[in-house]
């Protein structure tokens, strides 16, 4: 199952475009939106290493700009944001930028959107958990393309299409390689009852090299699911399947060899919201693409959960626990990653527009036989100003 990506792309730019014009032509005025955040950081191995750890200590600067224009039927959203990192250990200094753009449109029978994200960082944060080669100072620059459409064909039945492309290429090519994924995900979905519904689905994934020594796999999902809002407090879904890969590498050696992989598929979520508490537990397990050349399956397991205490005090916290078996197929070693993060905070609105955030994240990070662990507290003011319209 190979695709093309210059087809892909034609597509996006496409859909962006008739997005784009569609919403600007109703679009009344454009809302601009500020932020700002300071955040101290200390972190004793921030590179999570098994041996020779060194701890650093830093200020971390994030202004942020947001553009909206938005009618009853559309939206556009363009953001932006810099983060300058200062450490005491300037192997860790850098200047880290990312943009999000997004353009909806709703029609009578249907909707679309397309998404897109760009982010230019360093494998210190964008490697930590997936293919575990986090070095301080090397350029990670990746670029997401993502568009959507959903239409009612009849009163229950409704047709939905999801498509992606991830490019993702880094500054030091002796320990990274350079990728890009193509992800096609037809749906069709059934109402059951008014609050039910059944969906079956076939994704399709191409992940490709675009350095080093080729490597190609390609994935078939097909998938069944269920989606329910039990109640107006609870609402579950998910969908279970099998996957079909097979990999192709330009050079074949023992433990890298051209094959095929049959395994299953999950993907779940349960969301509980109320006056004062939501939390979301997600679970996953599904294909992942790794700066090192192969892709893994990578099992998934994430708790988030916001208590609201009083008016000015917020109570968050985040557990995410996953494993990455990089030992199949289409694998050049059994490396497999067990990565464990736990992460509570405390937000105090000091005023209306400025909140103190205190955080104290634990994580933990095991490949093959090696282990690290690291601890990190933060203190982090966030100002937002007013937004404010131009006609």
């Amino acid at each position: 199952m190979r695709m093309s990506a210059v087809a892909v792309k034609r597509i996006v730019v496409a859909g962006a475009v008739v997005l784009l014009g569609a919403a600007s032509a109703q679009a009344e005025n454009l809302t601009v939106r500020t932020e700002g955040s300071g955040r101290f950081e200390y972190d004793d191995n921030p590179l999570l290493r098994a041996d020779d750890a060194s701890a650093i200590t830093g200020f971390i600067a994030t202004p942020r700009l947001t553009l909206l224009e938005e009618t009853d039927v559309s939206r556009i959203e363009l953001g932006g944001q810099v983060e300058v990192n200062r450490y005491d250990d300037t192997d860790f200094n850098s200047e880290d930028y990312y943009v999000n753009f997004l353009a909806r449109r709703q029609f009578r029978t249907g909707l679309a959107w397309v998404k897109a994200d760009m982010s230019y960082d360093t494998t210190r944060t964008s490697e930590v958990a997936e293919s575990g080669l986090s070095i301080a100072g090397v350029r990670n620059t990746r670029f997401t393309v993502a568009p959507h459409y959903q239409a009612d064909i009849t009163q229950l039945d409704q047709l939905i299409f999801d498509a992606s492309m991830v490019v993702s290429r880094y500054d030091d090519l002796d320990n990274y390689t350079n990728y890009r994924t193509f992800t096609f995900k037809p749906t069709w979905q059934r109402s059951v009852t008014e609050t039910q519904a059944a969906l079956f689905a076939v994704e399709g994934v191409h992940y490709e090299t675009t350095s080093g020594s080729g490597v190609t796999t390609d994935t078939l999902i097909p998938q069944v699911g269920w989606t329910a809002q039990l109640s107006p407090r609870w609402k579950v879904n998910g969908s279970v399947g099998l996957q079909y890969s097979t990999t192709e590498y330009d050079q074949q050696f023992p433990g890298r060899e051209d094959g095929s992989e049959t395994t299953y598929y999950f993907d779940a979520a349960i969301n509980y919201d109320d006056l004062n508490d939501h939390v979301v537990f997600q679970t996953s397990r599904r294909p992942s693409s790794l700066a090192s050349g192969n892709q893994a399956q990578t099992t998934q397991f994430k708790l988030t959960g916001t208590h609201n205490v009083s008016q000015r005090l917020d109570l968050k916290l985040g557990l995410t626990y996953q494993f990455s078996d990089r030992s199949g197929s289409n694998s050049s070693g059994n490396n497999d990653i067990t990565f464990i993060e736990a992460a509570p905070q405390l937000v105090y609105r000091l005023t209306e527009k400025l909140n103190l955030n205190l955080m104290y994240r634990h994580r933990e990070r095991e490949i093959g036989s090696a282990d690290a662990t690291s601890d990190a507290v933060m203190v982090t003011l966030t100002f937002r100003p007013d937004e404010f319209r131009v006609d």
